[in-house]
């Protein structure tokens, strides 16, 4: 499997969480008058006829490497 595939596959299980609100945030101890967010955790789940739950992704990322993936994939999006 290309690294390419892999990556869209990332990106497919990132929109299911958002798309589906599965994902949270912590924030650390701060306690300003705004709260930066320090890790993120996305959870993507499929759900059978039953209506069983079952995790299939789940990532966290700190707040960096969620801005770093975001950006290199959105220049690569732009670039092709």
């Amino acid at each position: 499997m290309g690294s390419r595939k892999r990556v869209k596959q990332v990106v497919r299980h990132l929109r299911n969480a958002i798309a589906h609100n599965n994902f949270d945030y912590d924030n650390g101890e701060y306690n300003g008058p705004s709260i930066p967010i320090t890790e993120i955790t996305f959870i993507d789940k499929f759900i059978d006829k039953n209506k069983n739950e079952k995790e299939v992704f789940k990532a966290t990322f700190t707040f960096d490497e969620f801005f770093y993936f975001v950006n290199k994939v959105a220049k690569k999006i732009l670039q092709d």
